[in-house]
């Protein structure tokens, strides 16, 4: 497998970076609208499990975020 460009590869991974960071900033307001405002609510019959699943993808992406800092480390 041929090793991509030094500066490409930090670019590819900080623009990962930035799209990951954008993403939890959206489930966590996604999240917030759930919890805080009871507009939210008329549309979701279980809300637990809708709570839930924002909660699951802000964890992913702080997973992968993880995951590029150890890269971007390396």
């Amino acid at each position: 497998m041929i090793e991509p460009m030094p500066n490409v590869r930090l670019g590819i991974l900080r623009a990962l970076r930035s799209k990951l960071n954008s993403e939890i900033q959206t489930y966590d307001m996604n999240l917030e609208i759930l919890l805080g405002h009871s507009v939210g609510i008329g549309e979701h019959s279980d809300i637990t499990t809708e709570a839930e699943g924002w909660i699951r993808k802000i964890g992913e992406a702080k997973e992968a975020i993880a995951v590029i800092d150890n890269k971007l480390g390396e």
